[in-house]
């Protein structure tokens, strides 16, 4: 693990413990960051644009940027819920931030068409 004295970002993998033998999906696609499943994402997805919160880690910006993809932000209120609405077309980032927004991530869920 390094940390980076300029701006305190925390790198690493940190491991996911299963019980018994086997991996906790069958099928998954096996990736050893959240950095590097947000670029698989991308690459899949063919994601042009993603729309991401204004108050994110830099370290994923860059992410992002290295998959040639655009990117937009959004603001978020003093709740740290979004400030726009986003259209069913649209890719959007959104962080459950220190575990407090789960309704939020759900109600966006659900306004998602696939």
């Amino acid at each position: 693990m390094t940390m980076r004295s300029s701006n305190y970002s925390i790198e690493g993998y940190f491991q996911f413990e299963c019980r018994g033998n086997g991996s906790y999906h069958n099928n998954g696609i096996l990736l050893n960051t959240g950095r590097n499943s947000l670029r698989y994402i991308i690459q899949v997805c063919n994601i042009r644009k993603l729309i991401v919160p204004a108050y994110i880690c830099h370290e994923l910006i860059e992410s992002i940027e290295l998959e040639d993809c655009l990117i937009a932000f959004f603001n978020i209120n003093e709740k740290l819920l979004p400030n726009e609405c986003f259209q069913s077309n649209e890719f959007i980032l959104y962080s459950n931030y220190f575990g407090l927004c789960e309704r939020t991530v759900i109600e966006l869920y659900k306004n998602i068409r696939f």
